[in-house]
């Protein structure tokens, strides 16, 4: 049966990430996997897959960016695909985020 899907914002030392995410009940030994969904999309593309992995392992499927930031102006949209902005971010949630 697949575990319990969460989602939620992470307020993280870079800004706020949206992320889904499944563990199994009690202890867990194994590292998280952590899933990136593909473009145009979002998580949701990922929920069934993380719910049901989540009985092995903690899963994390982060999205990459909101709606709102994905149509804003060059600058911002610019600034918001950067690979070390979005990885600055998914690192920060992983160390301090609520499933740290």
């Amino acid at each position: 049966m697949p575990s319990r899907l969460t989602r939620g914002f992470a307020d993280t030392s870079v800004g706020q990430v949206h992320y889904r995410a499944a563990k199994p009940q009690g202890a867990v030994s194994t590292r998280p996997l952590v899933m990136f969904h593909g473009s145009p999309s979002s998580s949701r593309s990922l929920a069934r897959l993380v719910a049901c992995l989540g009985d092995q392992r903690c899963v994390i499927a982060f999205d990459t960016m909101d709606r709102a930031q994905r149509w804003s102006a060059s600058a911002a949209v610019k600034e918001n695909n950067a690979i070390r902005s979005r990885a600055a971010k998914w690192r920060s949630f992983l160390v301090e985020g609520p499933l740290h």
